[in-house]
Formats: structure tokens, C-alpha cells, sequence
């Protein structure tokens, strides 16, 4: 594949984002060709979105439809139907990409970034034939405190170690003969690109704020939807707030929860155990080999 045919897109939903324009010009800076975002609980992100900016870089959809399948038993419960609203997005972006010749789309979240260490078109370059989906295996951020002004810039620490939520990585799919097949892999053959050549950094509720705004809303899940959310850290948080309706003052129960469970989880890794990278919104281009 020559090298000026390789273009490159991101798809993901964005609900209550933290630094999303730092994460555009993050990829952008990588080499990233466009991104499809679908607008769901953050309507004031369109303005800046549609800005000079970012407005010939981004395909922007909008709302909220958690009630895709009436049939579906979890169709009003928010954390079951997102699987259900992520396909469509990803459908539907699979089709621009055709349009639009762009090559491969990966399928994140607005918590988790490209990490290249290798440029990208030299593992395309280097896959088996019949391969259309590469997948990359994702490393959890390891927060330090409650809040941060900038999360991906202030943590510098990734692990694979105690990890609180899923490890299956996540995937760019050929757009030619590809499509949705699950959140974390495309249909087709598959390469998983070692660690050390790139991988997905995931900022799972590294700040107390958006673990609060993420686990509060699914107070009212009855026990067993509860039970059938195979990451225990989810599962506790989601019966510390079902429990506890105020969090005592100023939320310091909630806030001792965080600390202890999240923060905490991570303090006892050893050194070999750390990933240490130091992020900015002006990376390296690593798409395409300089």
C-alpha cells in the first residue's frame, strides 16, 4: 500500500468530555485525517466543533437515543444501550469513510488516546495478507489526585497491572472490507500490534468529577443489570451512590471512596510495572513514516 493512499480516522461518542479540544489536536497532531464524533449530553461542544478550528476536521451527529429497540429489556438504562448507540456510529462512519476514501477507522472513547511508538503505516505495512483489523491493546492511566487541570498532560504513568475496567483493547477497522463487529474489534482477520510499537491510553475516571457525573446516573439499575457488570470497581461504585444519596458534607465519603479505590488501587505497582510517557497536544506525526 503506498503511503499516500494511507488516511486515517476516529469515531467515537463524547457524552461529558473533559479537554476535548486538547484530544483533537492531539490526534490531529498524530496524523489523524478526521474524526466523527456523535454529540450526546454535551450540546455546548457543537459551537466549537463547527469553529474554524476544528469545523473541516470533524463530522459532527448530535443526540441521545437510548431507546434504538424497543424489544431491547435494557432499552431505557443508559449503560446497556450504549453498546446499541456506538454500532450505529460506527456504521455510519464505516459509510463515510468509503466516501471519502479514508483507509482505516479506529472506534474510541473521549477518555482514551493513540499511542504510537512506531508510525502507523509501517505496522499496516507489515500485516499478513487479509488482515482488516488491527488491533491495539490498551493501558490504564494511573491517576494522583482528585482533580487535574489537564489529565492527559498531568499523568505520565500507565499500567496493564490492576487494571479497573475492561483490557481487551480497542481496533481500526479496513475500511474497503470491514465493518462494526463489537466496541473493541472490527470484522474480519486481526493483528495485535505489540505494546511497544502502540498502543491505547485509557483515562478511565481519572478525576473525581467525572467518576461522580459517570456512576451517579445509574443509581436506579436494579441488582441484577448490576450484578452482569463484569468490572467490580464499576459494579461498588454504582452501590456506593445507590446507598449513600449525599455523600455526607461536601461528598467526603464519596471523595474517601475515590481516593481509596481508584487512586489507591495503583499505589503498591512497581517500577517495572509503570509505562511512563509525558503527552502534549502537539505530538510527533505517527501515521504516516517520516
Amino acid at each position: 500500500m503506498a503511503k499516500k493512499e494511507l488516511r486515517v480516522a476516529i469515531t467515537l461518542m463524547t457524552r461529558k468530555p473533559h479537554k476535548f479540544d486538547w484530544w483533537l489536536r492531539y490526534h490531529r497532531s498524530l496524523g489523524i485525517s478526521h474524526v466523527f464524533v456523535h454529540v450526546e449530553d454535551t450540546p455546548e461542544l457543537v459551537p466549537m466543533l463547527a469553529s474554524d478550528e476544528f469545523a473541516d476536521f470533524v463530522t459532527v451527529t448530535t443526540g441521545n437515543d437510548n431507546s434504538l429497540d424497543p424489544l431491547n429489556p435494557h432499552a431505557s438504562d443508559n449503560y446497556y444501550t450504549l453498546m446499541q448507540r456506538q454500532e450505529r456510529q460506527v456504521r455510519r462512519s464505516v459509510a463515510e469513510c468509503r466516501a471519502r476514501g479514508i483507509t482505516w477507522l479506529f472506534h474510541v472513547d473521549d477518555d482514551e488516546l493513540l499511542h504510537f511508538d512506531v508510525p502507523f503505516s509501517k505496522i499496516v505495512d507489515g500485516l499478513a495478507p487479509g488482515v482488516t483489523c488491527i488491533v491495539l491493546v490498551n493501558i490504564e492511566a494511573v491517576p494522583k489526585a482528585l482533580s487535574s487541570e489537564c489529565i492527559f498532560e498531568d499523568i505520565q504513568v500507565f499500567t496493564q497491572h490492576k487494571m479497573l475496567a475492561y483490557r481487551n483493547g480497542k481496533s481500526a477497522g479496513l475500511c474497503a472490507a470491514a465493518d462494526w463487529h463489537g466496541p473493541h474489534r472490527f470484522t474480519g482477520n486481526y493483528h495485535v500490534v505489540p505494546v511497544s510499537k502502540g498502543c491505547v491510553l485509557h483515562f478511565e475516571s481519572c478525576l473525581y468529577e467525572q467518576w461522580r457525573n459517570k456512576f451517579i446516573k445509574h443509581r436506579e439499575i436494579d441488582e441484577q443489570k448490576k450484578l452482569d457488570i463484569p468490572f467490580p470497581f464499576y459494579r461498588d461504585s454504582i452501590t456506593l451512590f445507590q446507598k449513600d444519596k449525599d455523600g455526607g458534607k461536601d461528598e467526603e465519603r464519596w471523595k474517601s471512596f475515590f481516593l481509596e479505590r481508584k487512586v489507591g488501587n495503583f499505589t503498591d505497582l512497581t517500577e517495572s510495572q509503570k509505562t511512563r510517557l509525558a503527552l502534549s497536544s502537539n505530538m510527533p506525526q505517527m501515521i504516516l513514516a517520516p
